[in-house]
């Protein structure tokens, strides 16, 4: 299993018309982020961010916040 890297090249046009979005998607970034979570290479990329997030009263999972999500 080797890396796998996907290459987009843009020409000047491209780039021209590329736009950005005015503000992030949540539900996109929601959806991203339990993709990057529930892989092997990104339960270790954040593995030290976990335990914070699972600490009560953390400024992650703080007061109102809820945890739906646990690493495995």
């Amino acid at each position: 299993m080797g890396d796998h890297m996907l290459r987009i090249h843009f020409s000047d046009v491209d780039l021209a018309r590329t736009r950005l979005a005015p503000a992030p998607d949540p539900l996109f970034e929601i959806a991203a982020s339990m993709h990057r979570l529930q892989s092997s290479r990104g339960r270790w990329a954040h593995a030290g961010f976990l335990p914070l997030a699972r600490r009560p009263g953390s400024a992650v999972s703080g007061p109102g916040r809820t945890r739906s999500f646990r690493a495995r």
